[in-house]
């Protein structure tokens, strides 16, 4: 069976956030508390 099709959507999307979470840490501290993983990966994806 095809791997791509035993992806769920929703995982790939956590997969993205794993990503970007490793990439946003380091700068973290620089953004409010209110501003949660979701927020930030959110801000990230609509700069594209």
């Amino acid at each position: 069976s095809d791997l791509k099709d035993d992806t769920d959507p929703e995982e790939s999307k956590l997969q993205l956030l794993i990503v970007l979470e490793k990439q946003i840490m380091p700068s973290r501290k620089a953004l409010p508390p209110a501003v949660t993983i979701v927020d930030a990966a959110e801000m990230i994806l609509n700069l594209n």
